[in-house]
């Protein structure tokens, strides 16, 4: 197991088909009788097979489906726990289902969402039943509503944040919601494109907010949540709606959350969406944000100072316009 333990964490491109060679050769040994109880597979041996397949992105196997995937291994230690009593040791637990969760939701596929539910829908079913010990807990559904936010799906990322809320409310301590929790629901609002996506999202933070003045959730809004909600009204190209978020961010900070102090990814934000507003006075809008951030680095209220993209984002406003004596000006 501490062999597998090692080819799960490498960055060889064949650990995990090395990893369970070993897994298939300890079932074997073990099976035969011949290799004792130091060689008997047992659930952590599985698991970190599944984690070494799920670490590669492979979830189902090769496309021409004659190799395991992360869920055949899943599969084969469901099957070898039901059909032996001595191997009642192997029952997978709510950590082994979360690794293969985790791992549709960052394979990047289409059915990445529904598999995950599925797998989340079975392990409170066989929680329910009493065949799991453990119902699912934060991180499980965490990444299962991560799945839905890459592809925007706000609808599919509603619903598993209503059964998490639901879960914990009805005693599940596990299933507490988390700053996570809604910064990927955020997310996925963001990316909806959705016509009043930026006021969801602000609702989202706002309720972020509250939830924490009443000790509900341990941390406040980071900057990571209020920058998501700024990218809201980017994509609708509402400057003053980016420009008002950033305020309430700059007030969280100054009140004391440290974790909201406005960044460089903050201003970027804001500065990207001045110049692709169109309006006259755009260059010159972004041409005087672009001077504040160097001032807040000279300063080091900012903690980092423009970048290239900065830079460049103003230039291209002034060129949009045709005036290329103002793109000079930045560039110098």
């Amino acid at each position: 197991t501490q062999v597998i333990g090692i080819l799960s964490n490498s960055r060889n491109i064949h650990s995990h088909e090395k990893a369970l060679d070993i897994l298939q050769h300890m079932k074997r040994v073990y099976d035969e009788g011949s290799g004792g109880s130091n060689i008997r597979p047992n659930a952590v041996t599985y698991a970190t097979v599944i984690n070494a397949f799920a670490r590669k992105g492979d979830i189902v196997g090769s496309k021409k489906g004659d190799a395991e995937g992360a869920t055949d291994i899943l599969k084969m230690m469901e099957d070898d726990c039901s059909n032996s009593v001595k191997k009642k040791h192997l029952k997978p637990n709510v950590r082994t289902y979360s690794t293969l969760i985790n791992a549709w939701s960052k394979s990047g596929r289409d059915d990445a969402p529904q598999e995950a539910k599925k797998l989340l829908d079975k392990v409170i079913d066989l929680h329910s039943k009493g065949d799991l010990d453990e119902g699912p807990n934060v991180i499980t559904y965490n990444s299962v509503i991560d799945s839905y936010a890459v592809q925007g799906d706000v609808e599919g990322a509603s619903t598993i944040l209503k059964m998490l809320e639901d879960d914990f409310q009805a005693g599940n301590l596990d299933a507490k919601p988390d700053m996570r929790t809604y910064s990927t629901f955020i997310n996925a609002i963001s990316k909806s494109g959705d016509i009043d996506a930026p006021k969801q999202a602000e609702d989202v933070l706002k309720k972020m907010n509250d939830l924490f003045l009443k000790g509900e959730l341990d941390e406040a809004p980071s900057a990571i949540t209020y920058s998501s909600v700024m990218d809201a009204y980017a994509a609708e190209g509402d400057i003053n709606g980016a420009t008002n978020i950033l305020k309430l961010m700059k007030d969280a900070y100054t009140s004391g959350n440290k974790a909201a102090r406005p960044n460089l990814r903050t201003y970027n934000i804001l500065i990207n969406t001045i110049s692709k507003s169109g309006t006259e006075n755009a260059p010159q809008q972004a041409e005087i944000l672009l001077t504040t951030m160097i001032y807040l680095f000279s300063i080091k209220e900012l903690p980092d100072g423009p970048n290239l993209f900065s830079y460049n984002t103003v230039m291209d406003a002034y060129a949009v316009q045709g005036d290329t004596d103002g793109a000079s000006d930045v560039h110098e």
